[in-house]
């Protein structure tokens, strides 16, 4: 995982986020996040479109992208409702 993702994410929130989307992936979550952290996103990607996959593959590339995507509105509200905060 990056240290942009790193340092947006408290383990908490990571957790939930890795086990959310390996249950939609099928997936288990530790192999999941093992998979982000060494910089493997098929797994994530084959459920996108190739268009959307493409989008995905150049936000995780740009550190500065993934923090403005990771900071905002809609993203925090996705980070509060899987770590349980109201």
């Amino acid at each position: 995982m990056s240290k942009v993702l790193q340092g947006s994410l408290s383990n908490k929130q990571s957790d939930k986020l890795f086990g959310y989307a390996a249950k939609k992936l099928g997936s288990d979550p530790q192999t999941l996040k093992r998979e982000f952290q060494n910089g493997r996103y098929d797994r994530a990607m084959s459920s996108l479109s190739k268009g959307d996959a493409e989008k995905l593959r150049r936000a995780l590339a740009d550190p500065e992208m993934t923090a403005k995507v990771l900071s905002s509105p809609q993203a925090q509200a996705i980070m509060k409702k899987l770590s349980g905060e109201k």
